[in-house]
């Protein structure tokens, strides 16, 4: 019975030291499993390290025979409490992924994974109850002087049995690691047989429209987190790209993504889910694109069932707002759907502008009719400090600045954020638009873009999108390249 007992102290041991030692290395990816029950991405970070600490402790705690009692009872108090968080989930019909065993295992619980715990509950209670009768050395050595021949001969079948299981239950996890590199290969060959553009064209995936979006915290390529909450607090939908350093069509698509992200920021906010290192990601930022985010495998690319490359979804408001785009072209024509579906059309010419909140560079309040010039025309330019086009222009209306002559068209800027030192030079008027709501009411998805205002203070031409067309409102043309 004594070595029942510390077989059973050993087996608790190892479940509690597995489980720590699996997460430790992705304290990041076991937070953002923690966010699918309920926790808050404040305090995600800090439980998912308590978390393996305390494991960690009942594992050191366990093999120590003076505090063995102690860790068992420990361990069914912890045990307990991860059960009646997991059958609460399920009882409100939610079956997030658990990081019980690290954020790699990304199966949904159920009531198996509860009927789990219970089983390593009763283990706990058992050595809780009997854990001083078998201490380690002492029990070990009256085991080996136990032992008869007689004894090898008739533990041995039952020895090779429990090898056999050992040896089939590892051959399961490496086939079930090794799934996600099958569907890849199904997705390659796939990809040689059909238009290299739709590479993608993967099993078919995608969330329900109007599903709430899984939520994620993830490392940026500078060290920092970026989640879903935070990307939320932009105020704009998101446009979530899968993608992976060795894709081809996805090397052969981010440089349009990162023009959409320079001309259409004001309006979708888009966010590259890659995989790899940052060295390998580190390029695509010096090449422009911005919001890369990396995920240790493909975790939250698997609770978006986005199982190929590249793949795309759009989410609002916390909830999918799509279906699963897979390949270059879908992903085009979601991007261009987008802003086709958009309900609203923008200001008509002749129409009034609207009562919009502003605020000046200074950071006094101002309303949009500030903006304008009762006595001649007004052009209200959509700026983005960090638009790469945006910056073109500064020579171009530090140039028209210079020879304009009163009574000629004013110039008003209107930045979705503060202005940088660029725009220091410029004599012009700048109006921080931080709610997005003025270029929302002129329908201004990107930038720069620009409108002309009558003297009256009504909406006088489209809204034009890009360097030369701004130019030209302004009657003006490039003086730099």
């Amino acid at each position: 019975m004594n070595l029942l007992v510390l077989l059973a102290r050993l087996a608790l041991c190892a479940v509690f030291a597995i489980a720590a030692m699996r997460k430790l290395p992705d304290r990041s990816g076991v937070a953002n499993g923690l966010t699918g029950f309920g926790v808050s991405q404040r305090f995600a970070p800090p439980l998912a390290t308590l978390l393996i600490a305390s494991e960690l402790t009942l594992a050191a705690a366990l093999l120590v025979d003076e505090s063995a009692a102690a860790g068992a009872v420990g361990a069914v108090a912890l045990l307990a409490i991860f059960t009646g968080v997991l059958a609460a989930s399920i009882a409100r019909g939610k079956r997030p992924a658990c990081p019980c065993f690290g954020a790699g295992d990304r199966r949904p619980i159920g009531w198996d994974t509860v009927a789990r715990n219970i089983a390593l509950i009763g283990l706990g209670a058992f050595v809780a109850a009997r854990a001083g009768e078998a201490p380690l050395l002492a029990t070990i050595g009256a085991s080996v002087r136990f032992v008869r021949p007689q004894t090898i001969y008739g533990t041995l079948p039952v020895l090779c049995l429990a090898l056999l299981a050992i040896l089939t239950f590892a051959g399961w996890l490496i086939v079930r690691q090794q799934g996600r590199i099958l569907l890849r290969l199904e997705s390659l060959e796939r990809s040689i047989v059909g238009d290299p553009q739709d590479a993608a064209a993967a099993p078919a995936g995608g969330l329900a429209v109007g599903s709430a979006a899984p939520p994620f915290s993830l490392a940026t390529l500078d060290g920092n987190t970026e989640s879903l909450a935070g990307l939320d607090a932009l105020g704009r939908p998101i446009l979530l790209v899968f993608a992976h350093p060795a894709c081809g069509p996805c090397n052969a698509l981010l440089p349009e993504v990162a023009r959409w992200q320079r001309e259409y920021s004001s309006a979708l906010t888009i966010a590259i889910v890659s995989e790899g290192t940052v060295a390998e990601n580190r390029e695509k930022a010096e090449a422009g694109l911005r919001h890369i985010l990396l995920q240790r495998e493909r975790e939250v690319a698997d609770s978006y069932q986005a199982y190929g490359t590249p793949g795309a979804v759009l989410v609002e408001h916390g909830r999918i707002a799509s279906p699963l785009a897979q390949g270059s072209g879908e992903i085009r024509a979601l991007v261009t759907g987008f802003f086709d579906g958009r309900p609203h059309a923008g200001l008509a010419i002749g129409d009034a502008l609207p009562d919009i909140s502003l605020e000046t560079a200074s950071g006094a309040p101002a309303m949009l009719r500030d903006a304008i010039a009762e006595d001649r025309e007004t052009v209200l330019l959509f700026w983005n400090p960090g638009c790469g086009f945006c910056s073109k222009m500064i020579g171009d209306l530090l140039a028209w600045e210079r020879r304009r002559r009163d009574g000629d068209t004013r110039l008003a800027i209107v930045s979705s954020a503060d202005p940088d030192e660029s725009l220091a030079g410029m004599t012009s008027p700048v109006f921080i638009d931080r709610s997005m709501h003025a270029a929302s009411a002129f329908a201004a998805r990107g930038t720069p873009m620009a409108v002309r205002i009558d003297k009256r203070g009504r909406v006088a031409s489209k809204v034009i999108a890009g360097r030369e067309a701004v130019l030209g409102l302004l009657e003006l043309e490039m003086v730099s390249a």
